[in-house]
């Protein structure tokens, strides 16, 4: 992912993935970019991970912030 930074007052762009702090069922840190398995009551579910307005989420049709989710009910999948 591209993320613009600003380095000694110059704005440069870097490639890099946010670690969002939480971690899948297998404890394994859940970073920007990665394709999660969502494990819920109305099915299952795989959505990328994106940081938007200041906060991550699921994104596939909808969009559902991370952090409504058990960690038990996520999975990395990529």
């Amino acid at each position: 992912m591209k993320h613009s930074i600003k380095i000694n007052g110059e704005i440069k762009e870097i490639n890099c993935q946010f670690g969002t702090g939480y971690f899948d069922k297998n404890n394994q840190e859940i970073f920007e970019g990665n394709k999660v398995r969502n494990f819920s009551c109305s099915g299952e579910y795989i959505s990328r991970v994106i940081f938007k307005d200041g906060r991550f989420f699921l994104a596939d049709q909808r969009m559902l912030p991370l952090d409504i989710f058990w960690s038990s009910n996520l999975e990395i999948v990529e």
